[in-house]
């Protein structure tokens, strides 16, 4: 299994966006000593949810306890999604995130965890689909309200 720090950054950055609010993210740093802080440096501070989501995704490049933490909890909230993937084919898994998001027995976000994790071989195109599902239906939403998907 892959762990959280071991992901490609695009893949790390899309769970910790879709699966933590950055409060949540704030509380598990503080219940360990750390801060995610607004230190934007010669940048201009966006706001302090955007920053706090930043210094999340950089404070979880390596093996530490804020990112054993929320691994754990990515693991806890994720169970129903890893169960269901042991139960399916990998193309069933792909057929499912091209259709209806009612076919989807179990959230995105814990889906991407999921297949994330696994780091099999088969679940390759199922971890594409996935990015690109939640990718479509954030740009959707973002121009036209939360739709159906086509």
């Amino acid at each position: 299994m892959v762990d959280l720090w071991e992901m490609p950054c695009m893949v790390r950055n899309l769970v910790l966006w879709t699966s933590f609010s950055s409060k949540e993210l704030e509380q598990t740093a503080d219940r360990f000593g750390y801060t995610l802080d607004c230190s934007c440096g010669s940048r201009s501070c966006r706001s302090q949810d955007v920053e706090r989501m930043i210094s999340a995704f950089y404070g979880t490049t390596s093996d530490n306890p804020v990112a054993r933490a929320l691994q754990r909890t990515l693991d806890d909230r994720s169970a129903a999604a890893r169960a269901w993937l042991e139960t399916v084919e990998p193309e069933e898994v792909e057929r499912r995130l091209q259709g209806e998001q009612d076919q989807l027995p179990v959230p995105l976000s814990a889906l991407l965890w999921a297949v994330a994790r696994s780091a099999g071989a088969p679940l390759a195109r199922a971890l594409e689909l996935v990015i690109w599902r939640i990718s479509v239906e954030g740009c959707r939403t973002l121009a036209f309200g939360k739709v159906k998907f086509v």
